[in-house]
């Protein structure tokens, strides 16, 4: 027999059965072969957002165009959800290899989030009252509710009674029972290109929000106000709310 013979006959032979075990442990490397890119295309796409937003403050830093503390804030939180990730990616990639990265990361996000508590809005009064409320007051009340306060104040149009919730009683409640640290928190390990991760973080955040008491002194505050409306309005007084 020729070895072309030899050749042809191994070709036509029938492969040899494989075993249960060899069958899971071919599955079993498949299925880390999969995740394992799943988690290398999820640390890029978290590695191109934080780069993004890296991009975007240092655009805003040498540019003329002002920005805020909300600015700060959201541009800091997109980085750190991103860093998160990709802390958390390469993790599973490595098999837990570098663990100082957590512990750095977690070092200096806790840096920022002192910062961010230091630079806060400069505070001012908790409620303001509709006819009190003028173009100055808007980065407290927004400038829709200012430019309606101006209206009542000073052009002499009717508009119906009311007051504002200010910026500061919002920074009251999210400082709260550390309320901010928590949303931060819940952000923080959310992979942003998958949306069921993205739908139960945004029940969680609308939870967590709603669960959390008003400070004392705002809770009062917002009771003197509808009291100080309903002494000056006819019995069965209906109230409207605005929110942007």
């Amino acid at each position: 027999m020729t070895i072309l013979d030899r050749l042809r006959r191994c070709l036509k032979s029938e492969p040899q059965p494989r075993s249960a075990e060899d069958l899971a442990r071919e599955e079993a490397l498949r299925n880390r072969l999969r995740d394992r890119c799943m988690r290398f295309r999820s640390l890029l796409s978290a590695n191109k957002t934080a780069l993004e937003a890296m991009s975007d403050i240092e655009e805003r830093l040498a540019g003329q165009q002002p920005y805020g503390m909300d600015f700060v804030r959201a541009s800091s939180s997109r980085v750190t959800q991103a860093v998160s990730r990709m802390i958390s990616d390469i993790g599973v990639l490595s098999d837990n290899a570098f663990p100082q990265l957590t512990s750095a990361f977690e070092c200096i996000n806790l840096k920022i989030l002192e910062l961010q508590q230091e630079t806060v809005r400069e505070q001012g009064p908790l409620i303001l009252p509709l006819n009190a409320i003028s173009y100055g007051d808007a980065p407290q009340v927004g400038a829709k509710m200012a430019s309606l306060g101006e209206v009542s104040s000073h052009v002499g149009l009717p508009v119906p009674d009311g007051f504002a919730i200010t910026v500061s009683a919002y920074d009251s409640f999210m400082s709260n029972h550390g309320l901010r640290n928590k949303l931060e928190r819940l952000m923080h390990d959310v992979n942003t290109d998958n949306l069921d991760e993205l739908l139960n973080l945004s029940q969680a955040l609308q939870q967590a929000v709603l669960a959390a008491p008003l400070p004392a002194e705002l809770e009062q505050a917002i009771t003197d106000a509808v009291e100080g409306l309903q002494s000056k309005a006819a019995p069965g007084l209906t109230l409207a709310l605005r929110s942007s």
